[in-house]
């Protein structure tokens, strides 16, 4: 079973998620209940959870300073966040911070279920990454690759020594840096610890078969990746390179549902740069995500630098420009500006995935931000950004990408977009139509059948202002009115706009013109109005 636990500062909220799921059939324990978010942090410390469902506005520690103060401890839960927040800033941040999902209130069930199942899988991909690693990360061959970096110089004979007592000759030898990336084809297996041990399986037997032909050793290993370096005498060229690269991807693929992609890193002469012929053999590696060549050797890797986030920003604001002002078609800014991110992150899979995201959320934000699409759009924003992340190669991320931004543009050329700037004009027209009665934030609820919180969190991002203010301009608007065009003392305009109490009136609508109504008539008077 593994462990969670809960965290709310409503009661309700805390019983309300023991209910909502059914967390022993999940595998789930839940270990504790927190009220604030050091009780959550206490817990997370001493219980060391598995996972843990938080709210993301707690007292005295908030939730994205609990998630901040896990990652410094050096905590492995998993964190989940749900809140009344609507505002993207809050779901960038807690992404950021490591969050596994941002739920908003009120919880669906299958929304949740999604959120813990997304955990879960996290927490055995953890598992996994120390079951593969647990076996080299103890050996004292790669306790000295570790040591050896730009930091710190061995003398090169010291490392002879080292690599000669662990029986690896690298006399007289060059190095290279190979990467191996595992893929699963469609007849694999769907059950996740089952393709674990495959990968497992096959790393085993591409160290065998290596040790075997003495042609180098295994310096890492992770759940999707192996790296070797190769030994190679001068003599040795690129042919012997790539027989020995295909031969080790025969080996873990023979018979298996498996194919095998790698990255050729650069040749080095010196036994103590071996990090660098890591390095580059994984950035060769990485750049599968863009070229989709199945060998790719750092030495033709030819990257040119030709844009820049200048250009990305400039592109960005053609793309907006061409939705705001409903052009036939902004196909050809979607495809500018995805191949500025390619440019701008080639080699960088992770940078260039959170630039896609990055690119989906801002969109979306801009879009509502002009009333051109509702708050419905926010969650559809979010499924197409967790999309990207799921795809294994650049091309796919685009063609969601195109897709998401296409269809949009489609639903604002049509008007069909916003049903909720028909719902904010229907508000602000009861205002407007009964501002001098005793209109309150809880009446306004009411009347738009919203939760009190959620209401004025949804005005004002439909409107920029805050309900009171909101309210307080119309009614000085028509007491300015009032002073320029009629004789009514000042105690007869307030009443007028809906003030109760004069001073009250006096105050705000001094605030607002920066005189009291009696020296707004005066004045206006004396400019020769009639």
């Amino acid at each position: 079973m593994l462990r969670a636990i809960i965290a709310d500062d409503e009661a309700v909220i805390l019983k309300g998620l023991r209910k909502l799921i059914d967390w022993n059939k999940m595998g789930i324990e839940i270990v504790g209940e927190a009220g604030n978010g050091r009780e959550a942090l206490e817990l997370i410390r001493n219980k060391k959870p598995d996972l843990a469902v938080s709210d993301i506005a707690m007292p005295e520690l908030d939730g994205l300073e609990l998630l901040k103060r896990i990652n410094e401890l050096g905590l492995e839960t998993k964190v989940i966040f749900i809140s009344g927040y609507q505002e993207f800033s809050y779901a960038k941040k807690a992404v950021k911070y490591g969050a596994v999902d941002y739920i908003l209130k009120p919880i669906e069930q299958d929304e949740m279920e999604a959120a813990i199942k997304k955990a879960v899988n996290l927490v055995g991909e953890q598992s996994s990454l120390k079951l593969l690693s647990l076996e080299q990360d103890e050996n004292e061959l790669s306790r000295i690759f570790h040591k050896i970096n730009g930091n710190q110089e061995y003398a090169r004979q010291d490392l002879y020594e080292q690599f000669e007592a662990l029986h690896i000759d690298v006399a007289c030898k060059e190095f290279i840096g190979v990467a191996f990336r595992l893929y699963f084809t469609k007849a694999a297996p769907d059950n996740i610890k089952m393709q674990e041990l495959e990968k497992f399986s096959a790393y085993n037997r591409l160290q065998k078969k290596l040790e075997e032909e003495k042609w180098g050793f295994v310096i890492k290993k992770d759940l999707n990746n192996c790296y070797v370096i190769f030994t190679l005498l001068p003599s040795e060229d690129d042919h012997t390179i790539l027989f020995r690269t295909r031969k080790l991807a025969e080996v873990m693929t023979s018979g298996q549902p498996i194919m095998v992609k790698t990255g050729i890193g650069e040749r080095i002469k010196e036994i103590g740069t071996l990090q660098l012929a890591y390095k580059t053999s994984r950035f060769a590696l990485e750049l599968y995500y863009f070229t989709e060549e199945d060998e790719i050797w750092y030495a033709n890797v030819k990257r040119q630098f030709r844009d820049s986030f200048d250009d990305y920003q400039a592109c960005f604001k053609r793309l907006m420009q061409g939705f705001l002002s409903r052009k036939s078609t902004i196909d050809p800014e979607i495809w500018e500006i995805l191949l500025i991110i390619r440019n701008l992150h080639f080699g960088n899979r992770f940078a260039a995935i959170n630039r896609c995201i990055l690119l989906v959320t801002d969109v979306t934000k801009e879009l509502m931000d002009n009333y051109l699409v509702d708050e419905s759009y926010r969650e559809k924003g979010e499924r197409a950004a967790e999309e990207i992340r799921t795809k294994p190669l650049y091309r796919q991320a685009c063609e969601v990408i195109s897709n998401y931004l296409e269809d949009l543009f489609e639903i604002i050329k049509d008007g069909t977009g916003n049903s909720g700037r028909n719902e904010i004009a229907r508000i602000k027209r009861y205002i407007g139509e009964h501002y001098r009665e005793n209109l309150t934030l809880e009446s306004m609820a009411s009347f738009a059948n919203m939760n009190l919180y959620y209401f004025s969190s949804y005005f004002k991002k439909n409107t920029g202002q805050n309900f009171k203010n909101y309210l307080t301009d119309i009614r000085m608007e028509e007491a300015r009115r009032l002073l320029a065009n009629t004789d009514y003392k000042a105690y007869e305009v307030a009443k007028a706009v809906g003030y109760r109490n004069v001073r009250q009136f006096n105050e705000n609508f001094k605030g607002k013109y920066g005189k009291s109504p009696n020296e707004y008539r005066k004045d206006y008077k004396s400019e020769g109005h009639v």
